[in-house]
């Protein structure tokens, strides 16, 4: 019974208030909603579903990406540029969720826009995970894991237990693509319900909606990440530990969410609980002080402060200074509060503009064209990378000349970051500037189509050159960020301005 009144509640059709006022809280002082109907309250149970899928899709979106670092860099051996194209790839389908979204707005299944899609796209997820369960697990490259894990032993650290491991993530990244697609088109139809019910909400509590859902699913990420922290961490995949899941077991924990809870804990795991109430921080000084703030100024201080905790904590780690696991590791948890504030209020501006019955398009367009950048700028990224000495095997030495050149690589990627801030003159500054942009801006069709073609060769460039990255035989291709092949299509040994073969 309670499973149909969550169908019903979700259906085209919109419940009455007036029938039945558990699912609704009491009135609000303050201006009028959006969208008419009272303003829904998430824990009653014809709405908890709302909040359950993005538990799920919280859990699912941190476990997959967890993987990389133990899996393609330690265990796999491979280079910094393919985890990067990796990790690209793997959340390529947020890009796809303008589609799902369109699917959801206007195509509906026996008469529902919602439940469906979150249906189809939570069991696409869970075949993909289920064939990453079964698909058995390549030999890693290394005898012990990573060639930094025994820095001081050279025979072990030189043992090449697989040599061709590298060329193996290929077909994991691409099992990984297919469960996120899963969970993007069930997220994009839960972006859907969201909006309609912070749409809901008079002006003076709008955001609200956002922001218990969006800490929610951080909370699920959070244990997520504090199991692969646990359970991940052999010897094999750059750990310290005797025991470890492997990576078939893990995929098994992703598909079987959620699961007990982990009793023992290790430094790694504090860390990651730490960050779940530094999250928890954050969206309570959302909900209390930042929904009506100036959207341009929180956002631009936000990222500042982002960009200069990572570039202090990544400046003391290249030159030495400090090289602590613990510094490493704890230090950068402090921006979660202001990536977390950042983030949220990035979606308060949809809101005010979505129209209805086209909730999920806007939103899931707005999303689309913020991840767009992320193929084109990792791609770019790579490219200029290849020109410096910070391969891992150079990294590895650890000479001053590396450090340098590693240090170049991240002033780059940080003036870029701080210089992304020129197009918050285009940001609606609150809630009503947004709604007056909506009912009065004009409109511009050649804009328009320049724009949609910029995005869409940014796209087709990004995934092409990414997909090159981790593609046997185009990974050394200077143009997807490798040293540059040999006649027999290896990768050239020389790294820097000059390769050799």
């Amino acid at each position: 019974m309670a499973f149909r009144r969550a169908l019903n509640s979700w259906a085209s059709e919109e419940l009455d208030p007036n029938v039945d006022d558990q699912p609704y809280f009491d009135s609000f002082n303050g201006n009028d909603p959006i969208r008419q109907g009272g303003v829904r309250n998430i824990y009653a149970r014809e709405n908890i579903g709302l909040l359950f899928n993005y538990i799920c899709t919280g859990w699912a979106e941190a476990i997959l990406p967890a993987t990389i670092y133990p899996f393609m860099t330690n265990y796999l051996n491979m280079d910094g540029y393919q985890t990067q194209a990796a990790i690209v790839l793997i959340t390529f389908p947020y890009i796809l969720k303008t589609f799902f979204a369109i699917l959801s707005d206007c195509l509906p299944i026996m008469g529902r826009r919602r439940i469906p899609y979150l249906i189809i796209g939570w069991s696409i997820c869970l075949c993909f995970l289920v064939s990453c369960v079964f698909v058995p697990q390549t030999d890693g490259y290394w005898k012990h894991g990573d060639l930094n894990t025994f820095r001081d032993n050279e025979s072990l650290r030189t043992v090449v237990l697989n040599p061709n491991a590298p060329n193996g993530g290929f077909g994991y990244v691409l099992m990984m693509m297919g469960a996120t697609a899963g969970f993007c088109m069930a997220d994009s139809a839960g972006g859907a319900v969201m909006v309609e019910f912070a749409q809901r909400e008079p002006e003076n509590i709008r955001g609200t909606t956002q922001t218990i859902i969006t800490l929610a699913k951080f909370v699920s990420g959070g244990v997520a990440a504090a199991i692969i922290a646990v359970c991940f961490n052999g010897v094999e995949y750059g750990g310290t530990f005797s025991w470890t899941l492997s990576f078939n077991q893990v995929m098994l924990v992703a598909a079987v969410a959620p699961v007990r809870t982990i009793l023992s804990l290790s430094s790694g795991v504090f860390n990651n609980i730490f960050a779940v109430f530094l999250f928890a921080l954050a969206m309570h000084l959302t909900r209390s002080h930042f929904l009506h703030s100036d959207w341009r100024l929180v956002i631009f201080v936000t990222t500042v402060v982002t960009v200069a905790i990572q570039w202090t904590v990544d400046f003391v780690m290249v030159f030495d200074v400090v090289r602590s696991p613990e510094f490493y590791v704890g230090v950068p948890l402090t921006y979660q509060v202001p990536v977390a504030i950042r983030n949220v209020v990035v979606t308060f501006a949809t809101v005010e503009i979505a129209d209805e019955r086209f909730e999920a398009s806007t939103y899931a367009l707005i999303s689309t064209m913020n991840l767009a950048a992320g193929p084109i700028s990792t791609s770019l990224f790579k490219q200029i990378d290849a020109s410096f000495l910070a391969y891992k095997e150079d990294i590895a030495k650890d000479t001053p000349e590396v450090r340098w050149e590693v240090a170049y690589c991240l002033i780059i990627c940080y003036c870029a970051r701080l210089f992304s801030n020129v197009t918050l003159v285009l940001l609606p500054r609150q809630k009503k500037e947004a709604q007056e942009l909506k009912l009065k801006g004009n409109t511009h069709s050649q804009l328009a189509l320049v724009t949609f073609l910029v995005g869409v060769f940014a796209l087709l460039w990004g995934v092409v050159t990414n997909v090159m990255s981790i593609y046997p035989g185009t990974s050394c291709l200077p143009i997807a960020g490798g040293p540059g092949c040999c006649s027999d299509g290896t990768p050239a040994i020389h790294r820097g301005s000059t390769t050799a073969c």
